[in-house]
């Protein structure tokens, strides 16, 4: 019994001595001395470490892997590890996938696009984009769901709703498989704006979207031209474009909306004969012609009214709004009172200038359209054209001596809230829908070689 007591004793001094060794030393396989930094050192010449070998699908499947968990993916040929940003990344393959890349912030953000942006990642041959209304991405655009953009490192993603914020990723792919996603980027479309400008003598359409039953409107009419300069007298300016607002306006999903954006009325010629009458700008009512200087001397003649504009529903046949243009300036004379009276501003009358001439009538006209400026038939200035407006405003008339003629007067507006433009500028010239010199009245000139200005175009803003 002794020598079985002792025999015992022995046994587990020896099982103690080697948890002592394990638990407290580095241990060695295949050497007796692993270095001292390492809790595990394998040495061999002939075999060499296998780890786990899983399928993608396997890898997926494991329940809450732990930070730098190692395995070997069989489906990509690549050594993984379980990263602290919760995501599989690939840290040696037999076939290497693309380089790390980051989205980076979004560029030339509208209502309805933007410009996703990324850095390059090396080895790429195409990117797929994914773009959605969430930060989980389960609320996928439209056609970005894997996207395959291409070799680019930028995208135009389109057709989006304004005022709403999308969020993107992207993965790098080659003949080795795909990586992991990019970091997730965020941006929000700007207002729910449509600015629309002049394009010529073209109406334009808005349709409203799926869901809309009111918007808000902008209207600013177009300026009238500057009259013509005489040797003595300086031709009138043009009238300033009136405005017309509404943050109320009552339509239906699928409405078709006519815009008519007004056109400038153009400037009068400078020291002309019979001639040179600035042409009315186009638009819903349309701007009346300047007169034509006197026959028998050198004047100025008289700026074209600028043209209305205007927003009409057309499936329900109704006139929204109408902002009416401003009148065109009169043209110089050489004696008497000698410069062109200014143009009326939308919904202004245009003022007199030589002895017996009268400035246009706002509104003053039988229907839209601006009436013309009056001809001198001798030697004078002609007239400024009248402005087009809900009714157009009527043309000034000539003097009677070789003297300036009046400025044409500007057109009256329609719906909403109405601002009428005062002289020269735009009504509401400082808001910051307003593009520069749109819907200003055109300068007259004061010289016989230089060239008086066109009459600046309107503008309409859906909001």
């Amino acid at each position: 019994m002794k020598k079985l007591y002792a025999h015992q004793i022995l046994v587990l001094l020896f099982l103690v001595g080697i948890q002592k060794s394990i638990l407290g030393q580095n241990v060695g396989i295949g050497t007796n001395t692993p270095h001292p930094t390492s809790k595990l050192e394998i040495e061999s010449q002939n075999s060499g470490l296998l780890i786990p070998r899983l399928t993608t699908a396997q890898r997926d499947a494991i329940a809450n892997p732990a930070t730098s968990l190692l395995i070997y993916n069989v489906d990509t040929d690549c050594i993984e590890m379980y990263s602290a940003t919760n995501q599989w990344i690939s840290i040696g393959c037999g076939c290497q996938l693309p380089g790390t890349f980051f989205a980076s912030s979004a560029s030339s953000v509208t209502a309805v696009s933007f410009i996703a942006n990324w850095s390059t990642a090396s080895g790429a041959t195409s990117y797929f984009l994914d773009v959605a209304t969430d930060p989980s991405f389960t609320n996928f655009v439209s056609g970005y769901n894997n996207l395959n953009v291409g070799n680019v490192i930028s995208y135009n993603v389109s057709g989006l709703n304004c005022n709403t914020t999308y969020y993107y990723r992207l993965r790098a792919i080659n003949s080795c498989g795909v990586t992991a996603y990019t970091n997730t980027i965020n941006v929000t479309t700007t207002e729910c704006k449509m600015i629309y400008d002049y394009i010529g003598t073209n109406t334009q359409t808005f349709v409203v979207p799926s869901g809309v039953n009111q918007i808000s409107i902008k209207l600013w009419g177009a300026g009238g031209g500057g009259g013509g300069y005489d040797a003595n007298g300086n031709g009138g300016n043009g009238g300033g474009g009136a405005f017309v607002s509404n943050t109320s306006v009552s339509v239906s999903p699928g409405d078709i909306l006519t815009i008519y954006v007004g056109g400038g009325g153009t400037y009068g010629s400078n020291c002309v004969a019979g001639t040179g009458g600035g042409t009315g700008g186009w638009g819903y009512g349309i701007g009346g012609n300047g007169g034509n200087a006197g026959g028998s001397g050198f004047s100025g003649a008289g700026g074209g009214g600028g043209g209305a504009s205007a927003i009409v529903n057309q499936t329900t046949s109704t006139l929204i709004a109408v902002a009416g243009g401003g009148g065109g300036g009169g043209g110089g004379g050489n004696v008497g009172v000698t410069n062109g009276g200014n143009g009326g501003g939308g919904g202004q009358n245009g003022s007199p200038a030589g002895s017996g001439s009268a400035g246009g009538t706002a509104g003053g006209s039988a229907n839209e359209h601006g009436t013309n400026g009056q001809n001198r038939s001798g030697d004078g200035g002609g007239a400024g054209g009248g402005g087009g407006g809900w009714n157009g405003g009527t043309g000034g008339t000539t003097a009677t001596c070789d003297c300036g003629a009046a400025g044409g007067g500007g057109g009256n507006s329609f719906g909403g809230s109405i601002i009428n433009a005062t002289g020269q500028n735009a009504a509401n010239n400082t808001d910051p829908d307003l593009c520069t010199n749109c819907a200003r009245g055109g300068n007259g000139d004061n010289d016989c070689s230089g060239t008086p200005q066109n009459g600046g175009h309107g503008r309409v803003v859906i909001i």
